[in-house]
């Protein structure tokens, strides 16, 4: 299990802390303190001089995992916090007083993961049916139906690493079926259902169609960066996972056509 250090007003330790740790910053919102957050975090100064928290986010490892080593969380993206980080520490608080426990009151100060675990899924998944069934999305995939999904890299309010970790299952289990009905695309950049820094604006719906109807595969598809105004900053290739986008060195880098869709490659050792 991942215990959140104590509260650290040294930038300097809390930057080698995380750093010791593989973590990675993402900055929050401003104010003296945060909301309320089960995530280590230090005080800094905005440019005006107004106090922010920053909070250290996991970045190679998973944050969140059981004693017996079980991963139930795998940490987030490398988004801002400014806009959901109080809305994520209040649906954690939420689904605990209102769904799970049914206690108004319950204090999260009280929390342990392997303490409340077994009464979380006992209640999310056995209660209301909130778990995705692995195996009824498989039959699906392996009836020749057709799944898109698609998450934001940047998702500071559900973790993209989830939703990988959430469909490998279903890609196993569906095997070559899964390959040829399924879509896994990862928007690079992308916050929660939109805004961020990367290319927000795609169309899925007109290809899915083509895909059932015509039997024509998406492959990739062109999203947009959109400003206020309507006109398109940028463009970006859309790539499944676990390719990524990256610029090829020539042209225009704000075109799509300029940038292809890549894999990490592993460094021999």
């Amino acid at each position: 299990m991942y215990t959140p250090p104590p509260f650290k007003s040294d930038r300097a330790a809390s930057l080698a802390f995380a750093e010791a740790r593989g973590f990675g910053l993402a900055c929050a919102w401003d104010g003296n303190k945060p909301v309320a957050s089960s995530l280590p975090f230090y005080l800094t100064s905005a440019n005006d001089g107004t106090p922010r928290a920053a909070f250290h986010v996991a970045r190679h490892n998973p944050l969140v995992k059981l004693a017996d080593g079980t991963t139930i969380y795998s940490g987030y993206g490398i988004g801002s916090m400014a806009q959901w980080g109080p809305a994520y520490a209040a649906l954690g608080v939420g689904h605990m007083r209102n769904i799970v426990l049914n206690d108004p009151f319950w204090s999260p100060s009280s929390f342990n993961v392997d303490t409340y675990y077994p009464t979380i899924t006992g209640v999310i998944d056995g209660e209301y049916r909130f778990d995705a069934s692995v195996s009824g999305l498989a039959d699906f995939l392996k009836a020749g139906k057709k799944i898109m999904v698609w998450h934001g890299s940047d998702d500071a309010l559900l973790s993209h690493k989830d939703t990988i970790r959430t469909w490998q299952p279903v890609v196993a289990q569906a095997a070559d079926e899964a390959a040829s009905n399924s879509k896994l695309y990862i928007a690079s950049g992308v916050n929660h259902c939109g805004g961020g820094p990367g290319a927000d604006t795609f169309d899925l719906l007109t290809p899915m169609m083509a895909w059932v109807e015509k039997g024509i595969d998406p492959g990739t598809i062109v999203a947009s960066k959109v400003d206020a105004s309507g006109a398109t900053q940028f463009t970006r290739p859309l790539c499944q996972y676990p390719a990524y986008p990256k610029y090829n060195g020539t042209g225009d880098i704000n075109s799509a056509s300029n940038n292809q869709c890549v894999r990490h490659r592993r460094r021999s050792t």
